[in-house]
């Protein structure tokens, strides 16, 4: 893996293409911060910041750590690429994997959408302050990358 500094930020390669941190952290910001699925906000490198800002506990935190998904699953030859990586919770993450075969990416965003609107997808605590600051950014996109990046810095983030 090679690492190449260029404008101030740091770039890591994996050959020709970019590294899945990398992927992830460009996913992250296109998307505001936000899973792919659940739409809820996740955190890149500060659960105890993350959790503070949202009122929640560490615990409760730690499901939504930011992780790379890829939309069409390595093991059915999905490619490490800007287009197929997106950013998802780690609880949207691992239940999609769960299963002996897996939805596609989007009957699974369908899914977890049904289950968020009867409240089912997180706990109960969830969906206070996180489904507040999740519709907030429906309301108003782009407003919140800008947030969040100020919120949870990373040595990435502040070369932006």
């Amino acid at each position: 893996m090679l690492c190449q500094l260029s404008n101030g930020r740091i770039n890591f390669r994996r050959g020709k293409g970019m590294c899945i941190q990398s992927l992830r952290r460009a996913a992250l910001i296109v998307q505001n911060y936000n899973c792919y699925y659940c739409e809820f906000p996740i955190w890149e490198s500060d659960c105890e910041g993350f959790a503070r800002t949202h009122g929640i506990s560490t615990k409760l935190a730690r499901r939504f750590r930011a992780t790379a998904e890829h939309l069409i699953p390595r093991c059915e030859g999905g490619p490490d690429t800007r287009g197929n990586i997106v950013a998802a919770c780690l609880h949207c993450n691992t239940a999609r994997h769960r299963p002996a075969v897996p939805l596609g990416h989007e009957d699974y965003k369908a899914r977890v959408s049904q289950a968020i609107k009867k409240r089912k997808w997180h706990p109960a605590s969830a969906y206070g302050r996180l489904a507040a600051a999740a519709r907030s950014v429906r309301k108003h996109p782009g407003s919140t990358s800008a947030q969040c990046l100020a919120k949870f810095p990373t040595a990435s983030a502040r070369a932006l």
